[in-house]
């Protein structure tokens, strides 16, 4: 990987402007598409589900999506993703906005079992790999970015089983999914978690539907 001095070097030949956002946005790294804006759109209609809140996003990227929650007025957020490249970028672009990192922290990992210790997040926002296709490489993060499975779920669903552990009582889900995936069992496995939830925005194009998916964990 190198330095952060050559890192930062990298990154100021690949800035690109998303969402109003300068974002560093190195090849590799996942760029902001429709279903990112998807879920920007809606974060900026209901600011309440990040403003004040404990926010973690789950594949982040460019992290664009972590920053705008932090803009938005949450009170911490923790970003994570595979890609050690997209980890460092996302480091670099929420830098320019806290820059003494007092309200953000950026995670590399595939999987969300090492956050059970600091379980209690208000809001997940998962914009995971949805293409139903079996990555040919399973350690390539550039892979993971867009390979869901054979069913198109796979990385969702390995995520809503640790739901129940690290979103709080009352806390808010905020999913997309494709209408090339199997959403009939995603959202069979969204109701054994005991979660109510409903689309709240959607997107056509010509091969595919994109869904974003709301689901509320029951209080008790």
């Amino acid at each position: 990987m190198g330095n952060g001095r050559n890192f930062e070097e990298m990154c100021r030949s690949n800035r690109k402007v998303r969402w109003g956002y300068f974002l560093c946005i190195p090849e590799g790294v996942y760029d902001p598409s429709d279903d990112t804006y998807m879920i920007l759109e809606y974060l900026s209609s209901h600011p309440e589900i990040v403003k004040n809140k404990k926010v973690l996003d789950i594949g982040t990227g460019s992290g664009i999506i972590a920053l705008h929650s932090l803009v938005l007025g949450a009170s911490d957020v923790v970003a994570t993703d595979v890609n050690c490249l997209a980890s460092y970028s996302t480091c670099l672009n929420l830098s320019s906005f806290d820059k003494q990192q007092e309200r953000f922290s950026v995670v590399i990992g595939n999987k969300v079992t090492f956050l059970r210790s600091r379980s209690g997040f208000d809001t997940i926002i998962i914009n995971p790999p949805y293409l139903p296709i079996e990555p040919k490489n399973a350690n390539d993060p550039f892979e993971l970015q867009w390979a869901g499975g054979k069913e198109g779920i796979d990385f969702s669903l390995s995520i809503l089983d640790e739901i129940p552990e690290i979103l709080s009582s009352g806390g808010t889900l905020l999913l997309v999914s494709s209408s090339l995936g199997n959403l009939e069992i995603l959202y069979r496995k969204m109701s054994e978690i005991d979660m109510k939830f409903g689309i709240v925005s959607s997107k056509s194009f010509f091969f595919e539907d994109l869904y974003l998916i709301k689901g509320e964990k029951n209080g008790y």
